[in-house]
């Protein structure tokens, strides 16, 4: 463990053998020595923390681990250095004078945002009272020029200052003013979640959902206003909108989803998820709206006939997939689903639809007589290797007390 500890070239390895010194040879004086070797002089960040944590918890008193873990919270070259070694400062050693200031340096001054924003956390927690904590959140929420340090700070004073005059607009400014889309979307989650009931929220959310400039707030935006403001009539009309209108394949497809589990009733839903699922140009919106029609209206006389088509006539591998999918496991009974998973597992031009139409097969159809022929066929010489392991998998998952597969499997391993 010490060789390896202080000479192996991986560092998980180094680390490693170091922690099981520290926890099986506390006593051993090399133990310690190694330590502090590492903590102060490893190439790897994650060694000289992980070694630092190891002396924090282990060796607290020792002379030398306090001095060690302010140099390395002052001065080391990696941010999860600095902040790791504040923050068992923090915990360990709440009350020494050196503390707080070292972590006010750290959350003000730091050149990495991580560390500041982590500092920052550190103080809410230990030191929320204190007279500096409060003005450092305001000032790292207004003006940190990173958006995960204005975000991070933002959502502490959401959590421990609420009705601080300040919170508020602050997180209304991000939510409409941010030039981060994750600091956007994330203040509008807070506020919704928050002030639902503030005159302000609803119509930034509505706002946000029709005409912010990033896929991903619009989406959330909709989903917060289907979550919690459901018979608002502004909500409904927005996720229309959005699920027929949008630019953006990933917000057209989830407000159809929101429209299908909150709005199944409405007279446009199943209009609009056939649209989508006959006619979006992007073959992920096409498969979703498939499947919330498979999943919410399975009697309704053109769902078959839509997934059938889809196995057998589109040409994304992954809308084939997924139809045979809902096939198998909502129309299992049906005389044409066996025939379509049998020939999408032999036949078809593409590694993953031949995989798992085979994998189906293997759930739903083991003792049928061509499922363990195919998959044994597809183990031995399918061209593509992911097909390969994935046919030994199942047959390893459906048929392990058969004597005659454990063979086959055991000289298939032997071979390869």
């Amino acid at each position: 463990l010490l060789s390896l500890a202080t000479s192996d070239q991986d560092h998980n390895v180094r680390l490693g053998a170091a922690q099981e010194l520290a926890r099986g040879w506390k006593e051993s004086p090399d133990t310690l020595s190694l330590l502090l070797s590492l903590a102060t002089s490893d190439q790897d960040h994650n060694v000289r923390l992980g070694s630092a944590q190891e002396l924090a918890r282990g060796w607290k008193d020792y002379s030398d681990t306090l001095p060690l873990l302010q140099s390395l919270s002052r001065s080391d070259q990696s941010w999860n250095v600095r902040l790791g070694s504040a923050q068992e400062l923090a915990r360990g050693w709440k009350e020494h004078p050196d503390t707080l200031p070292l972590l006010l340096s750290l959350a003000t001054s730091d050149k990495d945002s991580n560390a500041r924003l982590g500092a920052a956390q550190e103080l809410t927690r230990g030191w929320k009272e204190h007279p500096d904590t409060l003005p450092l959140l305001l000032s790292l929420a207004t003006s940190d020029q990173y958006s995960n340090a204005r975000l991070g700070a933002a959502q502490e004073l959401a959590r421990g200052w609420k009705e601080h005059p300040d919170t508020l607009p602050i997180l209304h400014s991000l939510a409409t003013s941010d030039k981060d889309s994750n600091a956007r979307l994330s203040a509008a989650q807070e506020l919704a979640r928050g002030w639902k009931e503030h005159p302000d929220t609803l119509p930034l959310l509505l706002s946000l959902a029709t005409s912010d400039n990033y896929y991903a707030v619009r989406r959330e935006a909709a989903r917060e206003l289907a979550r919690g403001w459901k018979e608002h009539p502004d909500t409904l009309p927005r996720l229309l909108s959005l699920a027929t209108s949008d630019k953006h394949s990933n917000a057209r497809l989830s407000a159809a989803q929101e429209l299908a589990r909150g709005w199944k009733e409405h007279p446009d839903t199943l209009p609009l998820l056939f649209s989508l699922a006959r006619s979006d140009q992007i073959s992920h919106v096409r498969l979703g709206a498939a499947r919330e029609l498979a999943h919410g209206w399975k009697e309704h006389p053109d769902i078959l006939p839509l997934l059938l088509s889809f196995t057998t006539s589109n040409q994304n591998a992954a809308v084939r997939l997924g139809a045979a999918q809902e096939l198998a496991r909502g129309w299992k009974e049906h005389p044409d689903t066996l025939p379509l998973l049998l020939s999408l597992a032999t036949s078809d031009n593409y590694y993953a639809v031949r995989l798992g139409a085979a994998q189906e097969l293997g759930h739903g159809w083991k003792e049928h007589p061509n499922t363990l022929p195919i998959l044994l066929s597809l183990a031995t010489s399918d061209k593509h290797s992911t097909v390969r392991q994935g046919a030994a998998q199942e047959l390893a998952r459906g048929w392990k007390d058969d004597p005659g597969v454990r063979q086959f499997l055991k000289s298939l391993k032997e071979n390869h």
